[in-house]
């Protein structure tokens, strides 16, 4: 049996080899800011840009985003992703309301695995929406303020 002591480990980034699936790093971005729609069809950004930097083209980077929300009056609740600018997916019914004269919860909790093909930095960005007048809310604070997270994971493949 042998023993290795190292005082560092540093890797070669130029022969890095990564097992599939492994997490090569996490970014996250989180803020406080609350934002009110109440414009019918017309996507608002929400919450910060979180960006990264994959250190290969084919890595996959798992987006999630949570934040609290509320629905006064509207029906469908919409939110979609956008990379660098242009949208990736859209989801157009994250909630529904049904015209109620009330507020619903509407929690924006949503997870997606993009495929960027890059290994210049990325940014993402989230937009929500709805498909009647009303209000909707991202983020929603009463006496506190709630805190919306954007988490980045570069998983190798």
């Amino acid at each position: 049996m042998s023993t290795l002591y190292v005082d560092n480990l540093e890797p070669n980034l130029g022969s890095r080899v990564l097992a599939a699936g492994h997490v090569v790093q996490v970014v996250q971005v989180s803020g406080t800011n609350q934002a009110d729609i109440n414009v019918q069809n017309t996507y608002v950004q929400v919450a910060g840009t979180c960006s990264i930097t994959p250190t290969t083209t084919s890595s996959k980077i798992l987006i999630s985003h949570t934040a609290g929300g509320l629905a006064y009056s509207t029906q469908s609740c919409k939110l979609r992703i956008k990379r660098n600018g242009s949208v990736i997916l859209t989801n157009d019914r994250m909630g529904y309301n049904s015209f109620k004269a009330d507020w619903t919860p509407m929690p924006w909790v949503y997870n997606y695995l993009d495929s960027p093909s890059t290994t210049s930095q990325v940014d993402y960005t989230f937009e929500i929406a709805q498909s009647s007048t009303g209000l909707l809310r991202h983020n929603d604070s009463d006496v506190d303020a709630n805190t919306w997270t954007t988490m980045l994971m570069e998983i190798a493949q």
